[in-house]
């Protein structure tokens, strides 16, 4: 499926701009932030060391200790966990490990919420920004969230 093809989706799997905000502008920052500070080495590397501590928080604590369950810690240890995975604006806990339980369960089927079968920006994105997936819809996962229009 052609990226283009793929920004087609049905109902279930419109883009939640409301929701999605702090993903987005996570990443409008990194585009428009070099044009206000100037350019300068350390900070080329300070934003290479916090893309790898985020991804080390997201794998250890929103794929290992969460999705997976690989190791047990304490309460104060898995906030901590939470916090840093969360600095990646890649949802909640709760969120990530539901829908990646999900994706190990319906792998490249409709159930998949990343499934590279819907092309690349959908597999990378378009399923943590959707909605709601076919496969756990939104009131399913975030029973306490609310809906930026309701």
């Amino acid at each position: 499926m052609s990226d283009t093809a793929a920004l087609v989706r049905g109902e279930d799997e419109k883009l939640d701009l409301c929701n999605s905000i702090p993903f987005f502008a996570a990443h409008l920052v990194a585009l428009v932030g070099p044009f206000f500070v100037g350019f300068s080495w350390k900070l080329v590397a300070l934003a290479i060391a916090l893309y790898y501590v985020r991804m080390a928080g997201v794998t250890i604590g929103y794929h290992r200790y969460a999705s997976h369950r690989s190791f047990k810690t304490s309460r104060a240890f898995q906030f901590v966990l939470a916090f840093w995975a969360q600095s990646s604006t890649q949802k909640g806990m709760l969120w990530w490990a539901a829908h990646h339980r999900d994706h190990h369960k319906y792998s490249d089927e409709p159930g998949d919420i990343h499934s590279p079968k819907k092309g690349f920006w959908w597999s990378h994105a378009g399923g943590s920004c959707a909605a709601s997936t076919p496969a756990r819809p939104r009131s399913r996962t975030s029973p306490g969230s609310r809906r930026c229009g309701s």
